[in-house]
């Protein structure tokens, strides 16, 4: 049974909330001791560190915090901003290498948000790479990459017995991955409504270069679902600061009230109403009233809205993604998903269609580098325990049921037929 949080708890969210920038009745903190800094980076997780150090700065607060506090600060930055670097110097090898090639591609996420919408790139912190290809060019795009090491990892099946969301790419050199979308990732799998998004798209510079990037409209319903539809809260509030960052871009009421109108007709106002209604709430988010009245999404009810806000607060470590499909009653048991783990994984071709025995050297591997330590280093850190599989499993039961409960408010979005798997 999933338990309220305690005054502490609520107290010192409030504290994070006036910090991000909240318009609701949260006390902006002064002074405090660094163990109490401590509990508040904490409160609000690593991903959102560096963007703590850009508002603290803003709100003149930055000379004030106890030297401990500065100096995690400064390297949550420093380490951003290195990765960052990083992360350039690949968009200009994708964007010269698909250049040459002819292949016209949109910059998605996280990467684009980075440059456009927030003060400086490295205060968005990722660890991937997102763009959208046309389906019949992804054969010929991930052949370019090859040639710049990006290799699709033999150990992945997954892009053979089912269509996929995203064709993974990985480099030896490269701390993030690349992944490869051949359609617009939590925008729905019609592929007419893909080409319409993709007619509408807009550029921008980034990184010196002209890239394509989804329009307002699309790049506001994109966040939205992918934060509420998609994961049902559980990215946590950088999804909402995200939000806040494009809000901020957004001129004026006319095109708040156009926002609106066309996320009512595309059919996901109920989605972008109530993700962007958090972030107004949560993290200052400039939108108007008028947004809302010209979407006319239905009200969502106070206990779906209390399920999400513990996704966004929750920064308990998750589990890794096999226990929790087995948490959420999806991979049956364990002895089931053992079983359907070894037809998958090592009975599978791979995704560059190698069969599988000549993947198998790279899938024993991974299991022995990689998969079989991260399990020994959670039941060392006691993430396997019993209670603390119960409280995942309790935070994955209301995921669920937040994301089956706004479904059941308004219809949205087409589940099928998914739009054309990449060409292999």
């Amino acid at each position: 049974m999933r338990t309220a949080p305690d005054a502490e708890t609520r107290a010192r969210r409030a504290e994070v909330l006036a910090l991000l920038g909240a318009t609701g009745p949260f006390p902006l903190p002064a002074g405090a001791s660094a163990d109490a800094w401590d509990a508040r980076l904490e409160t609000l997780g690593a991903p959102l560190h560096p963007w703590l150090a850009h508002r603290l700065a803003a709100l003149g607060m930055e000379q004030d915090l106890p030297a401990g506090t500065r100096a995690r600060l400064q390297a949550s930055l420093q380490a951003s901003a290195v990765a960052e670097l990083r992360r350039r110097s690949a968009l200009i090898e994708i964007v010269e290498a698909f250049g040459a090639g002819g292949i016209p591609f949109v910059l998605l996420k996280g990467m684009a948000l980075a440059h456009t919408h927030y003060p400086a790139p490295q205060l968005r912190t990722m660890s991937d790479i997102d763009i959208w290809l046309q389906p019949e060019r992804c054969a010929d795009a991930v052949a370019l990459l090859g040639r710049s090491g990006w290799r699709i990892p033999g150990r992945y099946a997954t892009h053979v017995r089912a269509p996929a969301d995203a064709l993974l790419l990985e480099r030896p050199d490269a701390p993030f991955v690349l992944e490869v979308h051949t359609w617009p990732p939590s925008l729905g799998r019609d592929s007419t409504a893909s080409e319409r998004i993709w007619a509408r798209c807009d550029h921008a510079t980034i990184a010196g270069r002209q890239v394509r990037v989804c329009s307002t409209r699309d790049l506001v319903a994109h966040l939205c679902l992918h934060l509420t539809r998609k994961h049902g809260c559980s990215d946590g509030l950088r999804g909402l600061v995200d939000l806040a960052c494009v809000a901020r871009h957004i001129p004026d009421d006319p095109t708040w009230r156009a926002l609106g109108a066309w996320h009512r007709d595309d059919g996901v106002a109920l989605w972008t109403s109530f993700a962007l209604a958090m972030a107004r709430d949560l993290v200052g988010a400039p939108v108007p009233a008028s947004y809302f009245a010209a979407a006319g999404a239905p009200p969502v009810p106070e206990t779906l809205r209390s399920l999400a806000l513990e996704q966004l607060w929750d920064h308990e470590p998750t589990t890794m993604r096999g226990v929790e499909g087995m948490l959420a009653g999806e991979l049956g048991g364990p002895l089931h998903a053992l079983r359907n783990y070894v037809r998958d994984f090592y009975a599978a071709p791979g995704a560059d269609g190698r069969r599988w025995w000549r993947a198998l050297p790279s899938r024993l591997r991974f299991d022995l580098t990689v998969r079989i330590p991260r399990y020994w280093r959670a039941l060392r850190r006691g993430e396997l325990r019993r209670t603390r599989l119960s409280r995942r499993a309790t935070m994955i039961q209301d995921r669920h049921a937040l994301i089956d409960g706004l479904k059941a408010l308004a219809p949205t979005l087409s589940e099928g037929p998914p739009a054309p798997s990449a060409p292999r």
